[in-house]
């Protein structure tokens, strides 16, 4: 099996980050719904493992406090999945999402797409 290349990767971890980011909440329910706990779920177990975070940063495509955040949206996202089922209108209103989209807004932000 071939391992996928490292800007491949970045590509694939910068989707997943873009899909937990506070601009989820300018879209429909059913695209909260997939971005959220289709896409973004598979991205966080995949490319903000530790493992996949450690290679970008090595190939210098994330720095050190983007590696940090990183960390802090993927742990956020799981304590998140041990709570309880999840309404749409829990997500755009309780403070514990806006508090999951905080990290992704600054990756977002320092990769420059704000």
């Amino acid at each position: 099996m071939t391992e996928i290349s490292a800007r491949t990767l970045f590509c694939l971890y910068r989707d997943t980050v873009a899909r937990a980011t506070s601009a989820i909440l300018s879209k429909s329910d059913d695209e909260i719904a997939y971005d959220l706990f289709e896409e973004f779920d598979v991205g966080t177990h995949s490319f903000l493992h530790d493992e996949s975070l450690a290679r970008l940063h090595r190939a210098g495509l994330l720095s050190a406090d983007g590696v940090s955040l990183s960390r802090q949206l993927r742990a956020r996202w799981l304590a998140l999945q041990e709570d309880h089922d999840w309404s749409i209108a829990e997500i755009r209103t309780h403070p514990a999402w806006q508090d999951l989209f905080a990290p992704g807004d600054a990756i977002m932000q320092r990769l420059g797409a704000a």
